[in-house]
């Protein structure tokens, strides 16, 4: 009788074993489906705020060139901006390149 006292223990304890092993499966699981959106959420924003500042720089080029051609009707460009990306891999150029209007692009 004593014998399957133990042989119950033991089941008992491999059953506690494997209840534990797949919580931590399920809290890893859970854990790791976190960063993952976190990361992609992240990756989002950068690119968000990429397109942001885009878009400023080429509003800010219209506006330079547009003040400079009012300034002088001989401006036909430059390369006003030059910026490190936030990225980091390249440099953000604002280049304006004026031509004069014919009536083909008018």
């Amino acid at each position: 009788m004593n014998a399957g006292f133990r042989y119950q223990d033991h089941l008992r304890e491999g059953a506690i074993l494997l209840v534990a092993l797949a919580a931590m499966v399920i809290v890893t699981s859970i854990a790791a489906a976190a960063a993952s959106a976190t990361l992609r959420i992240r990756q989002s924003r950068k690119t968000e705020r990429d397109r942001i500042q885009l878009d400023l720089l080429c509003d800010a080029g219209v506006m330079r060139a547009r003040d400079q051609w009012n300034q002088s009707q001989d401006y036909r460009g430059e390369t006003w901006i030059d910026t490190p990306s936030p990225i980091g891999r390249d440099r953000w150029k604002v280049t304006i390149t004026l031509k004069s209007a014919t009536a083909s692009n008018v």
